[in-house]
């Protein structure tokens, strides 16, 4: 659980920055591929998605926290819902988080509607252990992942039906893929999100997650999944289009190195039980350069327009 620091109330212009500062540090500790893909932002942009982040993490971090009883951490998300739903007639918030967001919210005018949702998608966390069906689980990755999607179009400035869509597309394949890498630590928790009807359908079962045992059939389950985030990679790729420049190489690199971790489940012969699937800073760079490299060869914004995509990377 991340603890959370009080600022006072005074200089509220110098807080506001330190409350941005707080959050920055906050998504550079925890999310090493967001941190390095926010690079390419802009001074504005890289502080507002990071108090995006930290509002992120802040929320997830209370439907984690192993040393606090299910009764407390609902009664905690019911305060941070009504916190949220007030956020816009609060001048100061005492909590750095809320109060970066605050302002965050003001200036792109984000429906409040949208940061509920997260909080909901938290709440399943604490009353669904074990996934049954697809559809389940594509509500939870829409809630945790989709809505952050929709929220960055925000602080992009562009909100189409269209570009809003693709971000929500972009959101469920990060999800699947946090999903696939982190199997073994989530069973640890006592989470399954890998849905029973795909268990059942590839004949896998729980003792074998437990034992860390990959099996062919499992093998077949996560290359389907696999698939199914490469889907929506694809999708979400599409939508960079709606994006001003800048904004959209910011959030392509998320999106290449995010599906870099698919790859590299790949180079482990699936061998993921008990072990973990990690892009390098390497990796990353590499992977970016090459991303430069093909706007200015092909003259392009994007180089899967020209037939370039996730596979090929």
């Amino acid at each position: 659980m991340v603890e959370v620091l009080k600022i006072e109330e005074f200089n509220l212009e110098e807080k506001l920055s330190e409350s941005y500062d707080y959050c920055y540090r906050m998504m550079k500790e925890n999310s090493k591929s967001f941190t390095f893909a926010s690079n390419y932002l802009d001074k504005l942009q890289q502080r507002s998605v990071a108090a995006l982040y930290a509002y992120c993490r802040y929320t997830d971090d209370i439907a984690d926290d192993i040393n606090l009883d299910k009764e407390i951490k609902i009664k905690k998300l019911l305060e941070l819902e009504n916190q949220v739903l007030n956020i816009k007639d609060l001048e100061f918030n005492e909590n750095p988080i809320l109060h970066a967001l605050k302002d965050t919210v003001d200036r792109y005018d984000m429906p409040l509607s949208h940061l509920i949702e997260l909080i909901n998608g938290c709440r399943m966390d604490l009353e669904i252990t074990e996934y049954e069906t697809i559809d389940q689980l594509d509500l939870y990755c829409y809630r945790v992942a989709s809505i952050v999607g929709v929220l960055m179009c925000y602080i992009a400035g562009s909100t189409s039906d269209i570009a809003l869509e693709r971000a929500a597309d972009l959101g469920k394949a990060m999800q699947i893929t946090n999903i696939l890498r982190d199997i073994s630590t989530d069973f640890e928790m006592g989470r399954v999100y890998i849905p029973m009807e795909l268990r059942e359908k590839h004949n896998v079962n729980l003792e074998d997650i437990r034992k860390n045992h990959v099996t062919p059939e499992f093998i077949n389950l996560i290359k389907e999944e696999t698939k199914r985030a490469k889907h929506y990679y694809k999708l979400g790729e599409e939508g960079l289009v709606y994006l001003p420049d800048g904004f959209n190489f910011s959030i392509e690199v998320a999106s290449k190195v995010y599906a870099e971790i698919l790859n590299e489940i790949k180079r482990m012969n699936y061998l993921i039980l008990g072990d973990r699937a990690i892009v390098s800073k390497r990796r990353k760079v590499w992977l970016t350069f090459k991303l430069k490299v093909k706007r200015i060869y092909f003259k392009s914004p994007f180089g899967y327009l020209h037939g370039i995509g996730v596979d090929t990377l």
